[in-house]
Parts: C-alpha cells; structure tokens; sequence
C-alpha cells in the first residue's frame, strides 16, 4: 500500500465519522478540519464503498455554488432518535 493510500483512507474515514456525527462538509471545510484537497474524490470513494451520501448545491452570498455533502440517516431529529431507540 502506498503513502497517498494511507493517507486517502484515513482521509475517509474521518470524512464518514463527520458526516455520521450529522455534519455537512463543503471543500473549504474539509480542507481546514481534515487537509483534505479533494473532497469529492473522498466521497466517492465512500460512496463506492456503499455509503449513503447526498449533495446539495449551495449558493454563497457572492453568487458562486458549490457541493455540501451530508448524510441522511444522521440528520434525525431528536424525536426520531428516541423512538429507534425505544423501538429496538
């Protein structure tokens, strides 16, 4: 295994603990929490590896878009949480 797949993978796996923990990534944020440079690449690579993770298209205040990456199931409200976990 070579040092830019170490790096990568290790890169992915703090990307899906992010977004499990119910956060939204863009680029800019990834690179300063993370250093990572290609977040789409990332999130591809998690999506091949059968992840569930959805973009939205986000314009800013100076009318540039880009991508915000976030993942459905951890955007449950309280109430939803509380009866999957009543439910088990």
């Amino acid at each position: 295994m070579t040092t830019t797949t170490k790096h990568a993978q290790s890169q992915s796996e703090v990307i899906l603990a992010a977004l499990r923990r119910g956060e939204s990534l863009t680029s800019l944020a990834a690179l300063e929490q993370f250093g990572c440079m290609r977040l789409a690449s990332r999130i591809n690579d998690l999506k091949v590896a059968g992840h569930r993770i959805d973009a939205n298209t986000v314009t800013g205040p100076n009318g540039k878009r880009y991508a915000s990456y976030s993942m459905p199931s951890a955007r449950l409200t309280q109430g939803e949480m509380f009866a999957r976990l009543v439910t088990r």
